[in-house]
């Protein structure tokens, strides 16, 4: 049955091949004009994920509270820690006078988290060091902590 209708479908294409060819060139340009028109790539991917989503508002919100894109950061290096720290004040005391052109200015790495949190920035070796220092201060930790004076 199957055969049979291939094999007519393939007689009827190779009598009227001229037709047969016609048809499949306006089938074709027909497809591409809708292609064409009713097809779109939208490469934005803020626009791939609704915006009602309660975790999109709140990222959407945290975008307007850090603008990146009027965000500048300045790298201060100099030859020693102490003379980079002295450059990026002056720099940022500089900097923070002209509020023409900057709204704020505030130093890398300071402000009252890395105040709190500020070991979770150390390099490895740093932190394991502080470990070290803490431990050997243990015994006299725990004599001040069972002391009932120095609870006050």
């Amino acid at each position: 049955m199957l055969t049979s209708l291939v094999v007519s479908i393939v007689k009827a294409c190779t009598r009227f091949a001229s037709l047969v060819v016609v048809i499949a060139l306006i089938l074709a340009i027909a497809a591409g004009y809708y292609t064409a028109r009713n097809f779109t790539i939208n490469t934005d991917i803020n626009t791939l994920i609704s915006p009602d989503l309660d975790w999109r508002k709140r990222d959407n919100q945290f975008g307007e509270a850090f603008d990146r894109d009027r965000t500048i950061l300045a790298v201060v290096e100099a030859p020693t820690p102490e003379l980079t720290s002295a450059a990026a004040a002056v720099l940022g005391r500089k900097l923070a006078g002209d509020s023409k052109h900057f709204e704020s200015v505030q130093p890398l790495g300071s402000g009252e988290f890395f105040e709190k949190n500020g070991l979770l920035f150390l390099p490895a070796a740093e932190v394991g060091q502080l470990v070290g220092q803490f431990e050997s201060a243990a015994p006299l930790i725990e004599i001040m902590a069972g002391d009932p004076r120095c609870a006050d």
